[in-house]
């Protein structure tokens, strides 16, 4: 049986500001001062995670210049 590791489909703020390239702290102070410029993001408790697809989609709406 062959075994394979899925992609995650949420990740945590650290890993989340990796894929974007951005710092952590940005992303804190984005969803603490400026949620409605924040990428979706779904809290837990005290844990924040953010769903691969909601990082993709607010990438793509700052994407500026060139063909639609």
């Amino acid at each position: 049986m062959l075994n394979t590791i899925a992609e995650p489909h949420v990740l945590d703020t650290e890993a989340a500001a990796k894929r974007l390239g951005l710092s952590a702290s940005y992303l804190e102070k984005l969803r603490a001062y400026q949620p409605e410029k924040s990428p979706r993001f779904l809290r837990i408790g005290r844990k924040v995670i953010y769903r691969i697809a909601d990082l993709d989609a607010w990438a793509n709406s700052h994407a500026v210049g060139g063909a639609q």
